[in-house]
């Protein structure tokens, strides 16, 4: 009889996942693209930043993530960080929308010269608008990044759509 039963519940489930739609939560590669601007790290002077990234999204949803390389250089420091950041968008696909994000970042400094650096980990915020133009979008974005050197940084930049 416990056979039977166990038999019968395991059957129930399984035909319940068979037949219940998949939810995917999962993000997809959606393209790649780059960022130029302007930073001023603390302490230093105003530097030029050259940046390049990928882009995933959720289908369905106005969440983003975006890892990236960052390099700027500025007459004493030179910086280079590995950011992950999320952002989400708060018009639909399609339109021009301001977002807003944050994220993560590894961020090494050198002073004035090759070997007098150090690493440390940062927290980004951003935000900005993105303006869609068919086969990729572009932006304007505003940094914060708190780190051991601080930085606010002005970047424009575009990602190209990748097709799936």
């Amino acid at each position: 009889m416990k056979r039977t039963h166990r038999t019968t519940l395991l059957s129930l489930v399984v035909t319940l996942l068979i037949v219940s739609p998949a939810v995917s939560h999962a993000f997809a590669l959606a393209g790649g693209g780059g960022k130029l601007g302007f930073v001023d790290p603390e302490g230093g002077d105003g530097a030029p930043a050259v940046s390049a990234h990928l882009e995933f999204d959720q289908p369905g949803t106005a969440w983003h993530m975006m890892p990236s390389v960052m390099f700027w250089d500025s007459d004493r420091v030179t910086g280079l960080s590995g950011n992950f950041d999320m952002y989400y968008h708060f018009v639909s696909e399609g339109a021009a929308t301001p977002y807003a994000g944050a994220g993560v970042g590894v961020n090494h400094f050198d002073y004035d010269g090759p070997g007098n650096g150090n690493t440390r980990l940062g927290l980004n915020l951003f935000g900005g608008l993105r303006f869609p133009t068919g086969a990729s979008h572009l932006f304007l974005e505003g940094r914060y990044t708190a780190s051991r050197i601080s930085q606010i940084s002005l970047l424009g930049g575009v990602t190209f759509i990748g097709g799936r």
